[in-house]
């Protein structure tokens, strides 16, 4: 049965070796995030590619509605990889409701920059890649002609949180960034001078990704006078459930308009 109950989808088998200060097993995307209304539509993603190091990289494009710029979130999965999150609507509807919302989502394959499989085993060597191919992302991102390149948010999950992170104390183009159920490597901790204003969600019962994990960040990020929000789930588990889920979502959206100074839509 998985941690999270009967009928959570069965995403923690395959080893993981992680690197110091990251959990096992901690790497599940988020579940159950944000139903989708009746009457809402939203246009199925289309396939691109950018450049990271020597190989050229899958990334899936979920747009936001009406012509022009927009604002962008480049989404990270977790460990379960990509083909969850396109395949399993409780995890397709996280990028469908932003790009509801007007944020164009772009979720690149970090995984293929290293060759590296669902649930399989990783190195520090390689986490450090998947960084850069993120940094690589935002990069090509903040070139393209239909984004605010003042505009770009990072949102992780679990593996994709922590990777988030790592990534958000090397990076100054970012104008915010969501972790859910994740925390900071121990080997980044020291590298935290600047940093986005952060969101953190998460799950008091997360067996997985202790909530230890987030308070852990709220006082790394007072010690560093880092912008954050916090809100813990008092009965969430790995993951967020039910009616938690979309508000989970729906903090995200609100926090990205307030820090990317976008108006609410009408």
């Amino acid at each position: 049965m998985s941690p999270l109950g009967t009928g959570s989808p069965a995403c923690f088998s395959g080893g993981l070796a992680p690197l110091k200060g990251i959990p096992l097993h901690f790497a599940l995307p988020a579940i159950a995030i944000l139903a989708l209304t009746a009457t809402a539509a939203c246009a199925a993603p289309t396939t691109l590619h950018f450049p990271s190091g020597a190989k050229v990289l899958t990334v899936m494009r979920w747009a936001a509605d009406g012509p022009g710029r927009h604002p962008v979130v480049i989404l990270l999965y977790g460990s379960a990889g990509p083909d969850l999150i396109l395949s399993d609507p409780q995890y397709r509807r996280y990028p469908e409701m932003l790009s509801r919302a007007g944020f164009t989502v772009f979720m690149p394959y970090y995984f293929d920059r290293t060759g590296t499989k669902p649930h399989q085993d990783y190195s520090p060597e390689q986490f450090a890649i998947w960084v850069q191919t993120v940094r690589d992302t935002v990069k090509w991102t903040a070139a393209r002609n239909d984004v605010q390149p003042n505009r770009i948010a990072l949102a992780g999950l679990s593996l994709g949180a922590f990777l988030g992170l790592a990534v958000g104390t090397e990076e100054p183009r970012l104008a915010a960034l969501a972790e859910c159920y994740g925390g900071m490597p121990d080997a980044y901790r020291d590298r935290v001078k600047t940093m986005p204003p952060t969101l953190i969600l998460h799950g008091q019962k997360d067996v997985l990704v202790g909530v230890e994990e987030a308070h852990k960040l709220e006082r790394l990020f007072s010690e560093r006078k880092v912008a954050f929000e916090t809100h813990i789930y008092p009965e969430q588990n790995h993951g967020f459930m039910d009616g938690d889920g979309e508000d989970s979502a729906r903090r995200m959206i609100a926090f990205f308009r307030e820090r990317m100074k976008l108006h609410p839509p009408d």
